[in-house]
């Protein structure tokens, strides 16, 4: 025996099996068992990236449910960067998560072109200003030094996924700020145009929520979980030459580590 429930993109019935039911005596609640069916169908391919899924009250009525059972299941996978909800046109399956090794130095913008999709960015802010202590700190700078100070959201097939800010020395690379850094890599002009040579970095990871401000860049709900990054890049000869903050949305990214066998 199969639900159907229906597709309002092109009214053809999406299936889902009662091979999985809802066990009412178990301890499990509710709305994690219907998550997990939820899940199987994205993860089983029944469900594809860009498919609109049944609303919340077919869902319910095929299940017994009450709506905010239901809702709260879906706001899980919402979270988890599974579904995404589209204000008047309704919930979507989710694009795959763009994917990167976190133990690795890496260009936003060469990455994005690597793996088939279309970079780009959107500047906010490119100016010259006095370094705070912790940029100070950061980029082993003396009193009164200048820095370049970026802020940028950064996109992937024209959708914002990261917010950064760039903290550079600004008497090592004169006219900086005028280059235009919206299409290429700052790593690639920094290597191109003043024979830097890109050594270590250190990375500190950390899970945040976005605030307001955030939200409004990123197209996101405040309060939707992010990572922040902080990273100081390196010369070659250890110097420290940009320091960066980095805010990438939960939803559509995620890193992984590839550990030897020792």
């Amino acid at each position: 025996m199969e639900k159907q429930l229906f597709d309002i993109s092109d009214l053809q019935p999406k299936t889902l099996s009662t091979q999985v039911e809802l066990d009412r005596r178990s301890p499990v609640p509710l709305y994690h068992q219907l998550k997990e069916i939820l899940r199987s169908q994205i993860e089983n391919g029944n469900w594809k990236s860009g498919d609109i899924i049944p609303n919340e009250n077919l869902i319910a009525s095929d299940y017994g449910l009450s709506r905010g059972t239901v809702r709260e299941a879906m706001d899980d996978l919402v979270r988890e960067g599974l579904l995404t909800r589209q204000r008047g046109r309704g919930t979507f399956v989710a694009a795959p998560k763009l994917e990167q090794g976190i133990l690795s130095l890496y260009s936003v913008h060469e990455y994005t072109k690597q793996t088939g999709h279309i970079p780009g960015s959107q500047i906010l802010e490119f100016v010259t200003e006095q370094a705070n202590k912790k940029v100070k700190e950061h980029l082993q700078l003396s009193a009164n030094s200048e820095i370049y100070k970026l802020v940028r959201t950064r996109l992937v097939d024209g959708e914002p996924i990261m917010y950064d800010r760039v903290y550079i020395p600004a008497s090592d690379f004169p006219g900086l700020s005028e280059k235009d850094i919206s299409n290429v890599s700052l790593y690639e002009i920094l290597s191109r145009d003043y024979g830097v040579v890109l050594g270590k970095a250190h990375q500190y990871f950390e899970p945040v929520l976005i605030d307001q401000y955030e939200s409004q860049l990123l197209k996101v709900d405040k309060g939707s979980p992010a990572l922040l990054i902080e990273r100081v890049t390196n010369r070659m000869n250890g110097t420290p030459v940009v320091y960066s903050k980095i805010i990438i949305r939960g939803d559509r990214c995620r890193f992984f580590a590839e550990i030897p066998n020792r």
